[in-house]
């Protein structure tokens, strides 16, 4: 009679050719192991870019900060250089009162600063930009074109725009309008860029381009702008002697805008232009 020892004896044999669950358990642990290592790959690449991106965001904020302080300083430059520009103003005399002695005058003339008039006056004058606002002129376009994309190239290209503009230099408020409307980080702030464009064509007798441009104030969709908008289409197509699409204009605004000032205004061009 055999042994109880050998009847329960392991077969080497055996060992080599392991059951069904061993093999499922071992092929289980080989795919987490290898599953283990694409994931702390993957896991380091996802810390890579997580420290790229806060480097990014650092830099950009970095950036922005940095053009904000150049603004500021390229507008207060302009603000010296009008002051100067404003001193050179005539004053206007002071209102007699009823009893026909002189006002009292303006705090500003006392402390030797330009009054609110010679501002005024000074700000709208014909002169040659970059010769009346040296410092200010080549500081503005500066924070444009180095910091590009920010909030402080946007706002120092409608300073740029206006300067020009109320100064009588209708081609390079254009450029400056358009630079202004390309970059607006906001729709409405494109919407405002685009009507100070439109109106330096118009100014130019560019009534074309203006008449696109003003459809794309249109198709914006900033409707506290669209009678604004719409009149300004009007006009040009009156320059241009398109009477009838003047019309269809005007009436839209009688139709669309109604109980408006711009309903009004387009009721008066209306009467105007006949039928």
């Amino acid at each position: 009679m055999p042994s109880t020892s050998s009847s329960t004896r392991l077969d080497r044999k055996a060992l080599k050719k392991p059951d069904a669950l061993t093999k499922s358990l071992r092929g289980f642990f080989d795919r987490l192991s290898k599953r283990s290592r694409e994931l702390a790959i993957a896991g380091g690449v996802l810390v890579a870019l997580a420290a790229a991106a806060a480097l990014y965001l650092q830099y950009r904020d970095s950036r922005a900060f940095e053009a904000a302080g150049s603004l500021f300083e390229a507008r207060q430059a302009q603000q010296k250089e009008l002051k100067a520009l404003a001193l050179k103003e005539p004053k206007k005399e002071a209102p007699k009162s009823a009893k026909g002695d002189a006002k009292k005058s303006d705090p500003a003339e006392d402390s030797g600063e330009p009054t609110a008039d010679q501002m005024v006056a000074a700000s709208r004058r014909s002169l040659v930009v970059a010769e009346a606002y040296p410092t200010a002129s080549k500081l503005l376009a500066q924070v444009s074109e180095r910091y590009s994309g920010t909030r402080a190239a946007f706002e120092a290209e409608g300073f740029l725009a206006d300067l020009y503009f109320n100064h009588g230099h209708m081609s390079d408020a254009e450029t400056w309008f358009g630079k202004a409307a390309a970059n607006a980080p906001t729709s409405l702030e494109r919407s405002l860029a685009l009507m100070g464009l439109g109106v330096a064509q118009e100014n130019q007798k560019k009534y074309k381009e203006a008449l696109q441009t003003y459809q794309g104030g249109i198709n914006a969709g900033q409707a506290a702008l669209k009678g604004e908008f719409l009149m300004a289409k009007g006009r040009c197509h009156e320059a241009l002697q398109e009477k009838q699409q003047a019309r269809d204009t005007y009436q839209r605004i009688r139709d669309e805008l109604k109980s408006t000032g711009y309903a009004r205004a387009a009721e008066a061009r209306l009467a105007e232009l006949g039928t």
